[in-house]
C-alpha cells in the first residue's frame, strides 16, 4: 500500500493525503470504546500507521495522553513526520479569559504540547476554539 502524500497548503509542509487521529489513544473514545488502550496497544497502531506511509498526525492538548504517547514512542522525532495540535481547549471554561492573560495561556498550551510531544518547535498548531479577540502567532 503506497499513500500519496501532498503539500499542506502554504506551510511548506508536505504530508501523507491520510492522515492519523490520535484522540482515541489518548483517551477511552470511540464506538464501543471503555477503556485507553494500554501502551503497547498504542504503540502499535502508531507504528503501524508510519509503516503504511502515513506522515501526519493530529492530535490536541484535549485528547489525554496522545501527545505524550507520540513524544514517548518517538513518533514527533522520526523524519518527515508532521505532528498537528490543537490548544485552546480551556476557553470552554474560561470563556472570558481575554487580553495578555489568554495570550499567556495559549503560549503555555502550546509549551506543554512541545513537552509532551518531546520536541523543540512544532510546526502546526491549530486553535481547538477560535474567538475573535485571538492573536496571531507567528512562532
Amino acid at each position: 500500500m503506497s499513500i500519496q502524500s501532498t503539500s499542506l497548503g502554504q506551510t511548506g509542509l508536505t504530508v501523507s493525503r491520510l492522515g492519523l487521529g490520535t484522540v482515541e489513544i489518548g483517551l477511552p473514545y470511540g464506538i464501543g470504546a471503555t477503556a485507553l488502550p494500554s501502551d503497547k496497544e498504542a504503540e502499535r497502531i502508531l507504528k503501524t500507521a508510519l509503516e503504511l506511509g502515513i506522515t501526519y498526525f493530529d492530535t490536541a492538548r484535549g485528547y489525554g495522553v496522545a501527545e505524550e504517547r507520540l513524544g514517548k514512542f518517538g513518533i514527533s522525532k522520526k523524519k518527515g513526520v508532521v505532528i498537528g495540535t490543537k490548544c485552546g481547549q480551556f476557553l470552554k471554561q474560561e470563556p472570558n479569559l481575554a487580553g495578555s492573560a489568554l495570550d499567556n495561556r495559549i503560549r503555555a498550551d502550546i509549551d506543554l504540547s512541545r513537552r509532551a510531544l518531546r520536541h523543540d518547535s512544532l510546526p502546526l498548531v491549530l486553535l481547538h476554539l477560535v474567538r475573535e479577540d485571538a492573536n496571531n502567532f507567528d512562532e
